[in-house]
């Protein structure tokens, strides 16, 4: 059994040694396995790939959903303890917020004892540790998530087979917690070989400061090989010329100097940067989507060749998606997102909140919006035209008197087309005895209202022209059943009103994103600068 670090600065070859060692290692026989962020997996398959000879390679992950849920219980059934965060128990997002935070600390290993120990006279954290531990309550002896999950895995490692003798590799982790390093810890006592890769350069560097943190992560590793009679090899990868930056000393010299406030100008020539400015993010994204173009036809580069990263990405991405259109060039987005903003999301939301709160007109409007609506786009501009004409604050069933006979019919119509069936759901929830018949109800209702199959017709409608569009509304419509039957399993029995249920369901939603893969081989990836990882590209835009 040994313990192997890699050390070296970006782009020294950590991961490029890592994937050449599993090479060996299944060559001779033997079962391997790379460990990475969740972010990483597709260029980590990628580059592994790369490395490898073998027919195909499956990367498993699981997305445990529901904690917000459970939080969003805790939080209603505590309101009246909580004088500091009460005000908040039915956001929806304060509750997938609460949910991470809870995350963390299990990740790190702290209690709701410590917590509150370490609150003293703080109420916020007094009431947080109160919060985490009825959630804690509620899951003991009944349900995991996902970081009891990840502990029971690692306790059961000393358990297995299939890692004995094992080549296990980790990569790419910014932040080692507790739960990292028990990982750690029992790998070692399991498996033969266990690899890990550190960013930092030597303690001479004049940017040594910069890696203190991944020195630390070091040094404790290196003390749990020690304290397990573990013996262990650091091999510090130190290239005058990194195997990135080849053709580039530029670069090279900038990711050596850039926090060396002494260092010496570059004399040589800097022909891989350029530096642009721009009157302002339309213009940016424009002049990008300009170079790419050029790039792409008198370069010889492919799109897959090309990446844009940047800080603000909500800001950049829909300026830059329009700027590369205009181009015809394909984009893939890699960024999460929030399943709360999707337009059959808020088709839901808004129904239960129509229900709720008397058919007020700002989540009519809202409701009308999403697309998912049986009314035809001239009905929905109708209906939102009536409500800003007559200054309506909700709908009723009795048209403005100020409008004329033809009119009146016409909102009649778009009224009970729209208002028929969320009034049946509003029957339904109210006489719901438990939480599994109110999940029934709205199920039904998105059943017999034709929401089902107006998500479906868009799945078939974009599978080709937009595969995006498609992916996103087929793991929409998964991920609501999948919170629908966590209800029904956790509070099937339990008396909610309609308003607790559909906080509930809200929190759910808002605490999950959806990440895609890309849709085609050859396009242009786009993320955020501090999340995505681009693999190996030849030519990055940073706007």
């Amino acid at each position: 059994m040994a313990l192997w670090c890699i050390c070296g600065r970006a782009g020294s070859g950590k991961t490029t040694w890592l994937c050449q060692k599993i090479g060996e290692a299944m060559q001779n026989g033997r079962p391997s396995y790379l460990i990475v962020p969740d972010q990483y997996t597709l260029e980590a398959e990628r580059e592994l790939m790369g490395h490898l000879k073998t027919d195909g390679l499956c990367f498993a992950a699981h997305a445990p959903r529901g904690q917000a849920m459970a939080v969003s219980r805790m939080l209603l059934t505590l309101q009246e303890e909580l004088p500091v965060y009460g005000r908040y128990t039915k956001s929806p997002q304060f509750a997938a917020t609460l949910a991470g935070e809870i995350a963390e600390y299990k990740r790190f290993g702290i209690s709701p004892e410590a917590l509150a120990a370490a609150g003293g006279t703080r109420p916020h954290l007094m009431e947080i540790a109160r919060v985490y531990q009825a959630y804690e309550a509620h899951l003991a002896g009944q349900y995991q998530d996902s970081e009891d999950k990840t502990d029971l895995c690692i306790d059961l490692i000393g358990q297995t087979d299939f890692l004995k003798g094992a080549l296990v590799c980790i990569d790419g982790f910014e932040m080692l917690t507790k739960q990292v390093y028990r990982l750690v810890a029992a790998l070692l006592c399991h498996c033969k070989d266990v690899c890990i890769t550190f960013r930092m350069g030597k303690e001479h560097d004049a940017d040594a400061p910069l890696f203190l943190t991944e020195q630390k992560h070091y040094d404790r590793v290196l003390t749990l090989a020690t304290k397990h009679g573990i013996a262990h090899k650091t091999i510090m990868l130190s290239p005058k010329t990194p195997p990135r930056y080849a053709h580039s000393p530029a670069l090279c010299a900038l990711e050596r100097k850039l926090f060396d406030f002494n260092a010496a100008p570059y004399k040589d020539a800097a022909q891989e940067l350029t530096i642009v400015h721009a009157g302002n993010p339309w213009q940016e994204a424009e002049d990008c989507a300009r170079q790419i173009f050029s790039l792409v036809k008198d370069h010889a580069l492919r799109y897959r060749d090309i990446a844009v990263v940047s800080s603000e990405i909500e800001l950049y991405g829909p300026l830059l998606r329009r700027a590369l259109s205009l181009y015809d060039i394909p984009m893939f987005w890699d960024v999460k997102r929030r399943v709360s903003t999707h337009p059959a999301a808020q088709f839901v939301l808004n129904a239960l909140r129509i229900v709720q709160n008397k058919r007020y007109a700002r989540d009519v409007v809202r409701f009308v919006k999403s697309g998912f609506t049986r009314l035809s786009q001239e009905q929905a501009e109708q209906l939102q035209s009536w409500i800003r004409r007559f200054g309506l604050l909700s709908l009723s069933p009795t048209p403005p008197v100020s409008l004329e006979e033809e009119e009146q019919a016409a909102y009649l119509s778009v009224y009970h087309t729209l208002f028929d069936s969320l009034d049946a759901l509003s029957r339904k929830l109210r006489c719901a005895s438990c939480a599994k018949a109110q999940a029934e109800a709205l199920v039904e209702y998105l059943e017999e209202d034709g929401f089902v199959a107006r998500l479906q017709a868009l799945v078939d409608e974009t599978y080709l022209e937009d595969p995006e569009v498609a992916e996103q509304a087929s793991e929409f419509f998964s991920l609501l059943g999948d919170l629908l039957r966590q209800i029904i399993t956790v509070l099937g029995d339990k008396t909610l009103s309609p308003g607790d249920f559909a906080t509930l369901l809200s929190s759910g939603l808002a605490a999950e994103e959806i990440g895609l893969l890309p849709g085609q081989n050859d396009a242009i990836n786009a993320g955020s600068i501090l999340r995505s990882k681009m693999g190996e590209i030849k030519v990055l835009f940073v706007l």
